[in-house]
């Protein structure tokens, strides 16, 4: 047997840093779950993230979020914000373009 027959399959165990399911890619400039990117692109598309509050009433901003509780949009936006993610690589109502045109729009090469 060659030893291109032999090659294993590397599995991507990355976790998002949001909500620690795996990442399935780069968006919005972080590694991230589709979950997260997903609710991201939603919170900016429809300019909802100024209307989210947070769960706890003692202890705002504390939310612990995880691949099977992610019900604090107020805490997950927030930790999205924190983890990097750059509100102005969302294209809003259909903006045409690929990635490589929001990127050098967004000056990150």
């Amino acid at each position: 047997m060659s030893p291109e027959n032999n090659k294993i399959c590397k599995i991507n165990t990355a976790q998002c840093p949001i909500c620690k399911d795996f990442v399935s890619g780069i968006h919005y400039g972080v590694q991230t779950c589709e979950s997260c990117k997903s609710f991201f692109k939603r919170a900016i598309s429809f300019d909802k993230s100024s209307t989210f509050q947070c769960l706890q009433i003692h202890n705002k901003g504390k939310c612990r979020l995880s691949p099977f509780r992610r019900n604090c949009k107020f805490c997950r936006f927030h930790k999205c914000i924190k983890a990097g993610m750059l509100p102005n690589l969302v294209r809003i109502k259909k903006e045409r373009g690929g990635r490589a045109a929001i990127y050098v729009k967004t000056k990150l090469f």
